[in-house]
């Protein structure tokens, strides 16, 4: 079994381009690299979402991928 640090997120999405979307969480807005296909069917920018997320940790950098389903996270 494995376990994650950032299983999910919910919270207000701030802003959203062709590659990331930027939700606030409390006070922090965490910037999430999803596919094309999950950031079609999050909501607008002001509303709430939750997304499955995948951290992945390399030398130089955190990145968070943000899913709407298991199957597209694995």
């Amino acid at each position: 079994m494995s376990y994650t640090l950032v299983s999910s997120v919910k919270g207000r999405i701030e802003s959203m381009t062709a590659e990331y979307v930027d939700i606030s969480v409390s006070f922090l807005t965490l910037r999430i690299i999803a596919p094309t296909s999950t950031l079609e069917n999050i909501g607008p920018i002001g509303t709430i979402t939750s997304l499955l997320t995948s951290l992945q940790v390399r030398e130089d950098s955190l990145t968070l991928y943000g899913f709407l389903t298991e199957d597209d996270r694995v």
